[in-house]
């Protein structure tokens, strides 16, 4: 890339930028940052030190990349301070005004769409898509080719698995105390591979669903679903065997 076409813009001397990147107009690319061949960083984007990204990989303007936790003095979590780089893979699309934290690994061909916020220490596999305003806690972990739908909230040290579908205002959390019991475990849901989740419902602390389950909408899950069963319910009970995988090829 060619610095002196890029005037309006900041770019730390310590930053190596492809030849073939294009970058708009007010992006901010701190200390070594690495961007790799043919990719896309918009307007007024903000890359943290030591963000790697891959080729081909498309930023859409107002992005934050690679930002640190930082507490207020009031949350009971204490923030790690020796995180790595945020690194994205190759093929990759974070949308406008994503921001994504540092220490998380994005994987290839990952869409991250507008407004979606990742925090530190998530692992995303290839090829999911993050949808609109999606978040997701820290620690989480998302296996390969697993979508989740505009509004879920991925709650900290969450394990979703392969080919999962997680249908938009999904809710999950990890503790259940509320912050009343400070030395609770907090343990988030662990879902298996091709787990399907219908919209609005809400999985409870710990809790697991197994392989090839799907869960209807508007359900709690407050109990662990075994693998290849239809559950739903409020709370959720397991209802039959999953009709859905006969109709899979």
């Amino acid at each position: 890339m060619s610095r002196e076409t890029h005037t309006f813009c900041h770019i730390d001397p310590s930053a190596r930028i492809a030849e073939s990147v294009k970058m708009g107009f007010h992006a901010v690319i701190m200390a070594d940052v690495f961007i790799g061949e043919d990719s896309t960083i918009g307007n007024n984007v903000v890359v943290y030190p030591g963000t790697e990204i891959g080729r081909n990989v498309t930023v859409y303007d107002n992005a934050v990349l690679g930002r640190r936790p930082q507490s207020a003095g009031n949350v009971t979590r204490n923030l790690k301070t020796n995180l790595g780089p945020l690194t994205i893979g190759d093929g990759s699309v974070i949308g406008a005004c994503a921001v994504l934290y540092a220490g998380t690994r994005i994987g290839r061909h990952v869409l991250v769409c507008d407004l979606a916020s990742i925090r530190e220490e998530c692992v995303i596999g290839d090829l999911c898509v993050l949808g609109r305003a999606v978040t997701l806690n820290y620690n989480a972990r998302i296996g390969k080719r697993t979508k989740i739908i505009d509004l879920c909230h991925i709650t900290g040290n969450c394990v979703i698995g392969d080919d999962c579908f997680i249908s938009t205002l999904v809710g999950m959390t990890n503790e259940n105390s509320m912050g009343f019991d400070e030395k609770l475990e907090i343990i988030g849901p662990l879902i298996g591979d091709r787990v399907r989740i219908g919209a609005g419902a809400i999985i409870l602390p710990g809790k697991k669903i197994g392989s090839d389950s799907t869960i209807s909408a508007g359900s709690v899950v407050s109990i662990n679903i075994p693998a290849g069963v239809l559950a739903g319910g409020y709370p959720a009970r397991v209802i039959r065997d999953n009709p859905f995988l006969k109709r899979r090829p």
